[in-house]
């Protein structure tokens, strides 16, 4: 790493935005909220900051099924913060698990690994909150010879993946 190239590049950002990783801890009482239970907690903390990470949706990988955000609590995120706050968004784990988490013995492959159509389906359920959604983060698991057979071989998979959203930045 060349530090004066790195701090060339951190002072040709045009804007910082600070937040945390989540934002409902009852002990930020007198930090960040007003009281130890304030009647917001996302409205109270997007007074003080202008952004946060949304990871609740990762976990959406059951035995089974996988789950979707709600509408009510996309539409009460919006509506708890102002226009211009920013959300960086874990992409649910059915995204990025290749196998189904907690199968004893042999694992089990997970239909929906970078399945467009269930991205899509995400982004379609974050529709109210999208323009203030600056950030969707992929998490994706260790992967073992078992769960992916090469480095290459996943990214082309990211590759194929990316390329029908016609993303800009190459893999």
């Amino acid at each position: 790493m060349h530090l004066p190239e790195e701090l060339s590049k951190l002072q040709s950002m045009t804007q910082f935005i600070v937040g945390t990783c989540s934002w409902k801890y009852p002990s930020w009482e007198g930090l960040v909220y007003s009281s130890r239970e304030p009647s917001n907690y996302l409205a109270e903390y997007a007074t003080k900051y202008g952004t946060v990470e949304v990871d609740q949706w990762f976990w959406s990988l059951g035995k089974e099924a996988a789950s979707l955000p709600r509408p009510e609590v996309v539409a009460e995120y919006d509506a708890s913060t102002p226009k211009d706050f920013t959300f960086s968004i874990k992409a649910p784990n059915a995204l990025t698990l290749t196998h189904h988490p907690g199968v004893k013995g042999e694992p089990r492959l997970n239909a929906r690994f970078l399945d467009p159509e269930f991205f899509l389906k995400f982004i379609d359920s974050l529709s109210v909150l999208m323009p203030k959604v600056g950030l969707i983060v992929f998490q994706f698991s260790y992967f073992n010879r078992q769960k992916m057979p090469s480095r290459g071989a996943f990214i082309e998979l990211l590759r194929k993946f990316f390329r029908l959203f016609s993303f800009s930045r190459e893999i």
